[in-house]
């Protein structure tokens, strides 16, 4: 539920064109720039918690923190910290950047639904264009059934946060495109 929830939102962040007046075209369009943008940092708040940290260097590069456990994905293997000590898993996580395919994003973009413009408020210290949609289809290779909005700041084109709320359960997305995040195996 909650891996749904984040990709649904991160897919999100993966398609369109460039903006228009269609609200859909808007949202797509600002989340496309979000994957040619390359790497962000997303604070992730979790109704069913715990909460998380993940930076991303798209295509392939992941490093996932949160209070239980850590975790670095990059071309040539997957590293989870211990106690505070990194170590090589025996399990490929490069499956997970697998799923940024253009056949998931088209499906991620096929299963936007009922997007509607709602009202432009600041967000995250910018002037922001708030959306609702649904997300009802496979999204990202995982069957969705959510409802979510997004606020996509005026001065960037760039998504500063989405909240996905599905089977009672909410995860918000906060977007950060100013970390400086380089993701590089542990030593």
């Amino acid at each position: 539920m909650k891996r749904a929830l984040i990709l649904t939102a991160m897919t999100v962040c993966l398609f369109a064109g460039s903006a228009a007046a269609d609200p859909r075209n808007e949202l797509v369009g600002a989340f496309e720039k979000a994957l040619q943008d390359g790497s962000y940092r997303l604070d992730i708040q979790n109704s069913s918690g715990p909460d998380t940290l993940l930076e991303v260097q798209l295509l392939d590069r992941f490093h996932k923190k949160d209070a239980n456990s850590e975790m670095i994905i990059v071309p040539g293997g997957t590293w989870i910290s211990a106690a505070g000590r990194w170590m090589k898993v025996p399990v490929d996580g490069s499956a997970v950047t697998q799923a940024y395919t253009r056949q998931a994003m088209e499906q991620g973009i096929n299963a936007l639904q009922d997007v509607q413009f709602v009202d432009e408020v600041e967000m995250a210290g910018c002037q922001s264009r708030h959306y609702r949609y649904a997300v009802r289809g496979v999204f990202m290779g995982i069957r969705a059934n959510s409802d979510a909005e997004a606020w996509i700041c005026t001065d960037t084109g760039l998504p500063t946060r989405v909240i996905a709320t599905s089977k009672g359960k909410t995860t918000t997305i906060n977007y950060d495109f100013d970390a400086p995040i380089n993701i590089q195996a542990p030593n």
